[in-house]
């Protein structure tokens, strides 16, 4: 298996999916979320979601977002990174 990450951020949602929000009569979409970092498997199957804090903030402080992300988009994988370790959560085991 090869992994291969993206190389800039990539917006998460596609055009419709970004939140919509109603204020009075002024209807506007949110700002799209951007990931860190899109791990493929081959150039067009994504598999994971990586999610940058520096190391101020423990391993898994980014966890939460990566799993919404990975959710978004149906991924298996999301991770968490802060320059010190890794935390993973698996998708396929719910751990």
């Amino acid at each position: 298996m090869i992994w291969k990450s993206s190389c800039r951020p990539l917006k998460i949602f596609r055009k419709g999916l970004s939140k919509i929000n109603l204020k009075g009569n002024f209807v506007f979409r949110e700002k799209p979320k951007r990931a860190d970092y899109i791990l493929y498997l081959n150039a067009n199957n994504p598999i994971a979601i990586i999610e940058v804090k520096d190391n101020k903030h423990s391993i898994s402080y980014g966890l939460q977002q990566a799993m919404t992300y990975a959710k978004m988009l149906d991924l298996p994988f999301a991770y968490s990174y802060n320059g010190d370790g890794f935390a993973e959560h698996d998708f396929l085991t719910d751990l």
